[in-house]
C-alpha cells in the first residue's frame, strides 16, 4: 500500500508541475488551453471543468499533457485528435491559438515545462537543506589517507581528534572549519590514540588535501520500516561491534544442533561502517548473528539481509544484501542564503550526472537493469518512502531533473525537445514545417513513445 502511494505521490505531482509550466505559460501568452490531463490518452474520466479547460486522469502514468488549441501534434495526438483544418490564414486570426503566435512566444510556451520541473528540483533541494540541514559525522575520529601530508605529520587512522590549536572540537564539521588554510594553515592537532593523548605538528599544504577523513563507526543512525534490520529489532543509537555467520542452509538447525551457536562459525570484529556493510553486502539471504551495544547493554540479534541492488559504476548494477540501516549522522542547520547557493550545485551535479547516463544509453554501453519504467519508479519510491518523507521529496526532486532532461533530449517529435527543433528549424528557415510532415512526424513520435513505455514496462516486470 505504501508503494502505491508512494508512486501516486511522486508521479502526480511531478506531472502537474511539468503541465502546470506549460499552462500557466500559455495562458499568460492569451493560448486557449482545452484539456490538462495526468496520464497519456485514452482518457479515463473528466474531473472538473474551469475556465474552459477539462481537467481530465488518463489511463497510462507515463506523462501528461496540456492540449492548446492550434497546437495539433503534441501528446494528446495519441488520443487520436484530428487537426484543425482551417486554413492557415484563419488560424493567424484567431488570437486564442498556439499556432497564431510568435516563434518566440511558442519557444517559452514548450520550454516552460521542463523549466518548471528544473525549478521544481531547486525549490525542494532548498526546502530540504534548510529545514533538514546538511549531515556530518558526530564524532571525531579520523582516517588518514596513505602517504599524505597528515600521515607525515604523525596522524593515524583511528585517532581521535581533540583540539585543533588550543579550540576542543566535538564533531567532524569543527574540524574541518578549523582546518582550514585561510584560517590556520599549520599549527597543533591534539589527538587521542587509545588511551594516550598527544600533540602534533601540522602543516597544511596549498596544492593538495591533508589526506583526512572522517572515521565512520559502525553507530545506526536510521532503521527503514519494514526492512530486516527493523524486524531483527534493531534500533537507532546500537552501536555494531560483532557480525557472525554460517553459510550452510541449514544455519538454523545446525545451531541448535550444537547448541553452542559462535563453533565453526566465521567471525568478524566491526571497528568502523564500512567493514560491516561489507559482510551484509556480500550475504544476501544469509543469517547473521549482529551483536551490538545498545547504552550500557549488549545485544544479540539475527537479521537476513534481503538481495537488492546498488550503483556499481556509471553503467551497471550490482547485487547485493541489505538490512536497511544508515549510519548516524548529526545535520547542521544552514542559513536560506546558504541553502539556495548549495541547491544549485546539488541541481547543476544531478543535471550532469543524469546527462553522462543518458550519454552511455545512447552509446548502448548501458546494463538494461539501469533502465526502468513506472514499475520501477514505483517499486523505488516504496523503499526511499520507507526511510521517511524527507528522503522522498529527495528522490522527487533527482526524478524532476530527469524528467525535465527526458523531455528535452529525447528525439521523439511529441516530446518538448522535438517541439522545440521545430521552432528552431522554422526560425532558420523562415518557415514552419509543414503541417503535412508535422503529422506524420507526430504519429511516428506517438508510435515510438508507446513502443518505449511498453519496452520499459516489460523490463520491470521482468525484473
Amino acid at each position: 500500500m505504501l508503494t502505491f502511494v508512494a508512486f501516486i505521490f511522486v508521479i502526480g505531482v511531478l506531472i502537474i508541475v511539468h503541465e502546470w509550466g506549460h499552462f500557466i505559460v500559455a495562458k499568460k501568452m492569451g493560448v486557449r488551453v482545452d484539456e490538462f490531463s495526468i496520464g497519456f490518452p485514452p482518457k479515463m474520466l473528466t474531473l472538473f471543468r474551469r475556465n474552459g479547460t477539462d481537467y481530465i486522469l488518463s489511463w497510462m502514468p507515463f506523462g501528461g499533457y496540456v492540449k492548446m488549441a492550434g497546437m495539433e501534434f503534441d501528446e494528446s495526438t495519441m488520443a487520436g485528435n484530428k487537426p484543425d483544418e482551417r486554413s492557415d490564414t484563419e488560424k493567424e486570426m484567431d488570437p486564442e491559438l498556439f499556432s497564431s503566435k510568435t516563434a518566440g512566444q511558442r519557444f517559452w510556451i514548450i520550454f516552460a515545462g521542463p523549466a518548471m520541473n528544473f525549478i521544481f528540483a531547486f525549490i525542494l533541494f532548498i526546502g530540504i537543506l534548510f529545514v533538514d540541514g546538511v549531515p556530518y559525522p558526530a564524532h571525531t575520529a579520523i582516517e588518514v589517507d596513505p602517504g599524505s601530508s597528515a600521515e607525515r605529520a604523525g596522524l593515524q587512522t583511528g585517532d581521535r581528534v581533540l583540539a585543533v590549536n588550543g579550540q576542543s572540537v566535538k564533531n567532524w564539521l569543527e574540524i574541518t572549519q578549523l582546518l582550514d588554510p585561510e584560517v590556520h594553515p599549520d599549527g597543533e592537532i591534539t589527538v587521542m590514540r587509545g588511551s594516550r593523548e598527544l600533540v602534533v605538528t601540522y602543516q597544511l599544504p596549498e596544492a593538495t588535501g591533508f589526506g583526512i577523513f572522517p572515521f565512520y563507526i559502525p553507530l545506526i543512525g536510521t532503521v527503514q520500516k519494514d526492512s530486516p534490520a527493523y524486524h531483527a529489532g534493531l534500533q537507532a543509537g546500537d552501536l555494531i561491534t560483532t557480525i557472525h555467520w554460517e553459510s550452510s542452509e541449514d544455519f538454523f538447525l545446525h545451531a541448535k544442533k550444537r547448541r553452542d551457536t559462535l563453533t565453526n562459525m566465521q567471525t568478524k570484529s566491526i571497528a568502523k561502517w564500512e567493514e560491516m556493510a561489507n559482510v551484509i553486502r556480500t550475504h544476501a539471504d544469509v543469517p547473521l548473528w549482529i551483536h551490538a551495544i545498545r547504552g550500557d547493554s549488549l545485544l544479540t540479534t539475527i537479521a537476513t539481509p534481503s538481495p537488492g541492488q546498488v550503483p556499481a559504476g556509471e553503467n551497471r548494477l550490482q547485487k547485493v544484501g541489505l538490512i536497511g540501516v544508515k549510519m548516524h549522522l548529526e545535520k547542521e542547520r544552514i542559513s536560506l542564503p546558504a541553502a539556495v547557493l548549495r541547491s544549485g550545485q546539488i541541481t547543476a551535479q544531478y543535471s550532469f550526472l543524469i546527462l553522462n547516463v543518458f550519454r552511455t544509453i545512447l552509446q548502448g554501453n548501458v546494463n538494461r537493469d539501469m533502465v526502468g519504467g513506472p514499475v520501477a519508479i514505483g517499486k523505488f519510491a516504496g523503499e526511499v518512502a520507507r526511510w521517511g518523507f524527507i528522503p522522498l521529496l529527495n528522490f522527487m526532486a533527482v526524478l524532476s531533473i530527469q524528467l525535465a532532461i527526458l523531455n528535452l533530449i529525447l528525439p521523439i517529435p511529441v516530446l518538448d525537445g522535438a517541439q522545440i527543433a521545430f521552432i528552431a528549424i522554422e526560425k532558420l528557415r523562415g518557415r514552419p514545417v509543414s503541417a503535412e510532415n508535422r503529422m506524420r512526424l507526430a504519429q511516428v513520435g506517438a508510435i515510438l513513445l508507446i513502443t518505449l513505455m511498453v519496452v520499459v514496462t516489460i523490463l520491470d516486470i521482468t525484473r
